[in-house]
């Protein structure tokens, strides 16, 4: 039995990192007098004991035991003690994974064990540990998605057949992840597209209740924006009409309303000529309104419903999108009025939206350093750690003047519960700024197309046109304030291959020679 083993303090004062972790094999005693003194009940203040006592994280061999225990049926003599031991081994692996999450190599070495514990719950629809399994299967692929990883989601898929609905929102941050984290090989093989978008449409053609709709919705945007540039334009009108044929039965919730409409716009954001021929091209029973002018109506009529950073960011993409267009359908021209005060609602809220992760991100560093205020950092981090506040403040000073307004509300700044699941437009290393690309198109459109450009500014009040300006303004502002954040980066990339440079020790006895060979 191996036990990961944390070196002692003094250890890694003097010793390289790598070497922070290492193997221990306890002798079967140790392991056995301790499972001995706990209960069923307890076996994860077993691992908590061990770790305590000596120093280890877990016994990752004891992922074995959970194979046997739930070989024990619920009928049989300490059947339920054992199912409740079973769940503690499983949130033990999942604690472990974790920790080490950082660390690739560690997890490659822990990948196969869970992957047996994995498979035994999937294979035998041990429904009690779905949960539980799907969580390891995630804090597996977080950093990349191994051969193996892929091998599983067929049959992950297996089981969303049998067991579908009520596991689908579990199933979600995996599959998130093979979205996301490795999209090559999800687009090298057609397969593993078709099996993520049958589920998909399975959970927005049933009845799972609307709360899984929105994730199987989201999921859909995800691949989408995930694969922009990357030709899956056969499979974008899918997703459109899956999502909008939704639409077309009774709603509930306006955030199952808006993550429909949201598929539509990431499709718009995507491709606007795909979009649009998709929609001129689309037909759905008893509705005989073009479903383009019913999309762009139902869009901007709930305008106010996109909250949070991503969507309300996405709104404006796919409004960019409908003004820069050469060649517009009527649905546009109708609404050419509408257009720039939706925007600026949207600026607004993403103003606030942008403060309050502001105050969040202060919050955690304040934590942060509270918990380390014995640590010692390095004066140039000291000074890329204070600079990099400036950003920050910026961004709540410029939401200060919201902050007595009567009309919000804190949650409405907040993030959605969606928003975890990210994307390429969400990657602030690749920053995609809605201010930077709404300021560019509107000076586009004012000197391409004077006609339209005074199409959508002519209804603008004094309030709305001096509006205008400040998201331009801003604009400017997070132009620099992004340029200052890449050059830090790359001034401490650059630091970071420098070779280091130790001090020579001289002894104090030590004294140059007056001849020989340095004597001329």
């Amino acid at each position: 039995s191996r036990i990961w083993l944390k070196t002692p303090k003094r250890w890694r004062e003097n010793h390289d990192a790598s070497m922070d972790l290492f193997f221990f094999s306890p002798t079967p005693t140790v392991l056995r007098s301790e499972r001995q003194r706990s209960s069923a009940f307890s076996w994860p203040a077993v691992v908590n004991h061990l770790g305590s006592k000596h120093s280890c994280l877990i016994p990752l061999s004891q992922a074995m035991t959970f194979n046997q225990v739930i070989q024990t049926g619920p009928d049989e003599e300490g059947g339920d003690d054992k199912a409740v031991t079973a769940m503690g081994i499983l949130n033990t692996i999942d604690t472990l994974l974790s920790v080490v999450e950082d660390h690739k190599e560690i997890t490659q070495q822990l990948e196969g064990i869970c992957l047996q514990v994995i498979g035994t719950v999937l294979q035998q629809h041990v429904l009690e540990f779905y949960e539980e399994i799907l969580s390891l299967a995630h804090s597996l692929t977080c950093q990349q998605v191994s051969p193996q990883m892929w091998q599983l989601l067929p049959l992950v898929y297996e089981v969303f057949q049998q067991d579908g609905f009520d596991y689908f929102t579990d199933m979600m941050p995996l599959l998130h992840n093979y979205i996301t984290v490795d999209t090559d090989t999800l687009l090298s093989d057609t397969k593993y597209l078709e099996i993520i978008y049958s589920m998909c449409k399975k959970i927005l053609s049933g009845d799972p209740g609307e709360d899984p709709e929105c994730h199987a919705a989201k999921l859909l945007e995800v691949i989408i924006l995930q694969c922009k540039g990357r030709g899956i334009d056969q499979v974008v009108p899918l997703f459109l009409t899956t999502a909008l044929e939704r639409l077309t039965r009774e709603v509930k919730t306006s955030e199952l309303r808006t993550m429909c409409l949201q598929v539509a716009i990431a499709a718009l954001y995507y491709s606007p000529p795909l979009l649009l021929n998709t929609l001129e091209n689309l037909r759905f029973p008893n509705n005989t309104e073009p479903i383009t002018n019913h999309f762009i109506s139902q869009w901007l009529k709930d305008i106010d419903c996109f909250l949070g950073l991503h969507d309300r960011k996405m709104c404006v993409l796919g409004l960019c999108a409908l003004m820069d267009l050469d060649q517009r359908p009527q649905a546009v021209n109708q609404v050419a009025g509408q257009l720039l005060p939706a925007a600026i609602l949207l600026f607004n809220g993403l103003k606030r939206a942008y403060a309050c992760r502001a105050e969040h991100e202060n919050d955690e560093d304040e934590d942060g350093e509270e918990e380390e205020e014995n640590a010692e950092l390095g004066s140039d981090e000291d000074d890329i750690d204070d600079e990099g506040q400036d950003y920050l403040e910026m961004l709540a000073k410029q939401a200060g003047e919201d902050g007595d307004d009567e009309d919000w509300e804190e949650d409405d700044a907040e993030e959605t519960a969606l928003e975890s699941y990210t994307t390429l437009v969400d990657d602030e290393d690749n920053l995609v700024d809605e201010y930077q690309i709404f300021k560019a198109i509107i000076q586009n459109v004012q000197a391409r197309d004077p006609a339209w450009y005074q199409a959508l500014t002519q209804c603008l009040d004094e309030e709305q046109r001096k509006q205008l300006q400040d998201i331009a303004t801003l604009a400017d502002q997070r132009q620099a304030a992004h340029g200052e954040e890449k050059e830090k980066k790359e001034k401490l990339c650059c630091l970071n291959m420098l070779p280091k440079c130790y001090p020579i020790v001289q002894p104090a006895d030590f004294c140059y020679p007056t001849s020989g060979f340095l004597s001329y």
